[in-house]
């Protein structure tokens, strides 16, 4: 009897891994790749990853596979045709994105895959995907080794992350994470210079961003709260607030948010409820512990969140609502994606608004990287560049300036980079004055109109980037 038990149940769990691996699909990326010192510039390179379909015939990948894209094509396990895929929702908060693909037919004999629970430590789990080397479907498989807040590397926020020790190779990026049958996490990143240390996004961020999408067809994002925190496991500290052993929590460090309910020196004891500890993490399950951001994570944009905090030695509670996401308040904005770069020439002069990306060439002085990580305020929202000088006449005796800060135009702070082109087209006088934080004085002569004859020389098309900038 036992023998006929295990021969009934063999072809059920191998029909079960042909019906996964139908779901499995390789995509085709052609990228953008920006320059941001030359910013009108831009060469493509194309890359594989993973995807899986879940229901209503969409595929769930990462970010980083589709970002930047110009044309993205789809090939399902068993097949060789590739057809034309679009995305449909990104969030490079959390490298996830949704892609559709035009031509129903290619939906023919799949199976759209459920989602697991947030799994236990030490539970199996097989990694499907297409990893460089081959061109056929790889499954290698593992356990859970860790589950806690991790740095995501595509947009370098932290929330919650499943580690494991499957093998995790390029081209695995976007493929699920299988236990019983259901996704349990979809592959993002592995650790370099490590063995067969991979990482998941897991099953409670993956439908925090597609409840957020569903919501309204938009991707509003993971809120944050604005505030810098102190660990209080320190003694003295303790001492020094006069916080006896009951009283456990985070010490309020700076406020971001001009207009939060929260103060600096404030104790922030509890968030939702639950009790946040000494140093920073909150008990999610069982025995486990992970860093408090975790119950701000489960909300969505203009949710409210319960907090619960010392002031003065009293305790109160407030409710919180989120209405911004970090970049909201960093003065160097997140890395971005999607998108040209942004730039404007003022009769040769090249400015742009200082981003991630520009840090992220090393090619910015000391003098400007000190920015990041600086944080925006009403009075300053963007931090402006002046990259290079294109030869004119006019321009004589300041060829040699490039990745300078400008800190006033026309004796005005400037506020932002749409504020600055504004003060750029609305110029009346003979003459724009810049000034630098060190009161450095760049004179440029008022442009008449644009000077199309100096960017055809440069080989330059247009004389700003394609956003609108007013």
């Amino acid at each position: 009897m036992k023998k006929y038990i295990i021969f009934l149940l063999f072809p059920i769990l191998l029909l079960g891994n042909n019906d996964i691996k139908k779901s499995i699909i390789k995509i085709y990326t052609t990228h953008n790749n920006y320059n941001y010192i030359e910013p009108w510039n831009a060469s493509t390179y194309a890359s594989s990853g993973s995807g899986v379909i879940i229901k209503n015939k969409y595929i769930l990948t990462n970010a980083h596979v589709v970002s930047n894209n110009t044309f993205i094509e789809v090939k399902k396990h068993g097949d060789t045709k590739k057809y034309k895929a679009n995305v449909l929702a990104i969030s490079h908060q959390v490298d996830l994105a949704l892609l559709k693909v035009e031509d129903d037919y290619f939906y023919n004999k799949t199976i759209p895959l459920d989602f697991y629970k947030l799994p236990q430590i030490q539970e199996e789990v097989s990694i499907y995907g297409y990893p460089t080397g081959g061109t056929m479907l790889s499954i290698s498989s593992g356990v859970i080794s860790r589950i806690q807040s991790f740095r995501y590397v595509h947009s370098g926020e932290k929330f919650l992350g499943i580690q494991i020790d499957a093998a995790v190779n390029p081209g695995n990026s976007g493929g699920p994470a299988i236990i019983n049958g259901k996704i349990a996490g979809i592959v993002m990143q592995n650790m370099p210079k490590a063995q067969n240390i991979g990482y998941l996004v897991p099953v409670p961020i993956i439908k925090h961003f597609l409840n957020d999408y569903f919501n309204d067809n938009n991707v509003d994002g993971f809120p944050e709260i604005g505030i810098l925190t102190e660990k209080l496991e320190n003694p003295s500290l303790r001492k020094f607030y006069n916080l006896n052993k009951n009283v456990s929590g985070l010490l309020i460090n700076k406020v971001l948010d001009e207009n939060s309910l929260l103060k600096e020196e404030d104790v922030l004891m509890e968030i939702s409820g639950k009790n946040i500890e000494n140093d920073g993490t909150i008990n999610f399950r069982n025995d486990e512990y992970t860093d408090f951001s975790y119950y701000i994570n489960k909300k969505q944009i203009n949710d409210f969140l319960d907090l619960k905090i010392l002031r003065n030695n009293k305790i109160k509670n407030i409710k919180l609502k989120l209405d911004k996401t970090l970049s909201d308040f960093l003065l160097i904005k997140s890395k971005e994606y999607d998108v040209f770069p942004r730039y404007y020439i003022y009769n040769g002069y090249i400015f742009a608004p200082l981003t991630e990306n520009l840090i992220r060439t090393g090619k910015m002085p000391r003098e400007i990287t000190k920015y990041y990580g600086e944080w925006a305020n009403k009075n300053r929202q963007d931090i402006i560049i002046l990259l290079k000088v294109l030869a004119t006449k006019e321009n004589q005796g300041n060829l040699y300036l490039k990745n300078i800060v400008i800190d006033k135009i026309n004796n005005k702070k400037i506020k932002s980079y749409k504020n600055f082109i504004k003060e750029l087209k609305n110029n009346r006088n003979d003459f724009i004055k810049l000034e630098t934080e060190n009161n450095y004085k760049i004179v440029i002569k008022k442009e008449d109109k644009i000077n199309f004859n100096l960017l055809k020389k440069y080989n330059i098309r247009n004389y700003k980037s394609y956003e609108k900038e007013d």
